[in-house]
C-alpha cells in the first residue's frame, strides 16, 4: 500500500520513485498472470472480457503530493493502482474491459438480460451459486457483473 502506508514518511520524490516501481511491478505481474489465466482457461473457454469494479475517482494523480491532499483519494489510490493494472493488461491483450459501479451490477445484469432484477438476484444468490465456500456479497457482485459483460457481448454478437 504505497500510497496510503510506505509513502507517507518520505519526501516527494522519494515517494513517487517508490510509487513508480510499485505501479510498474503492479502492471508487470498484472500482465503475467492474466496471460496465464487466459492460457490455463482457454482450451476450455474463450475470454471476451474483463469485468472490475469502477475506479473511485477518474485518475489516478502522478504526483503522490497530489494524493496526499485527499485522504479518500489516498485510501483510495492502492486499489486504483491495480484496476489501472487490470486495465492496461486487457488492453495488452484485446480483451474489452467493462468497469462497474459497486452496487450496480444486479440491476446492471438485469438490463442487460432484459429480466426484472429480482431474477437475475435469485439466479445469482441461490440458482448460480457455485457449490462451496467462499460466496460472499463481493462475490455475488463479481458473478452479476460477469453475466452483464457477457449479456453484452452475445447481445452485439447478435447484432453483427
Amino acid at each position: 500500500m504505497p500510497y496510503h502506508h510506505e509513502s507517507l514518511a518520505l519526501n516527494i520524490e522519494d515517494a513517487n520513485a517508490l510509487i513508480a516501481r510499485v505501479r510498474q511491478s503492479a502492471s508487470q505481474c498484472t500482465s503475467r498472470v492474466v496471460r496465464q489465466l487466459i492460457a490455463d482457461i482457454e482450451p476450455a473457454y474463450r475470454v471476451i472480457a474483463l469485468a472490475i469494479r469502477e475506479p473511485a475517482f477518474p485518475k489516478l494523480p502522478d504526483c503522490v503530493s497530489v494524493v496526499r491532499k485527499s485522504y479518500r483519494l489516498q485510501c483510495a489510490a492502492d486499489g486504483m493502482m491495480y484496476q489501472l493494472a487490470l486495465g492496461n493488461a486487457a488492453d495488452e491483450l484485446g480483451i474489452k474491459l467493462h468497469l462497474c459501479a459497486r452496487g450496480q451490477e444486479m440491476a446492471r445484469a438485469a438490463a442487460r438480460l432484459q429480466l426484472p432484477v429480482a431474477e437475475v438476484e435469485l439466479f445469482v444468490n441461490v440458482y448460480g451459486r457455485p457449490v462451496g465456500p467462499p460466496w460472499t456479497e463481493e462475490h455475488r457482485r463479481a458473478y452479476a457483473a460477469g453475466i452483464a459483460v457477457l449479456a453484452e457481448q452475445h447481445r452485439l454478437q447478435l447484432q453483427s
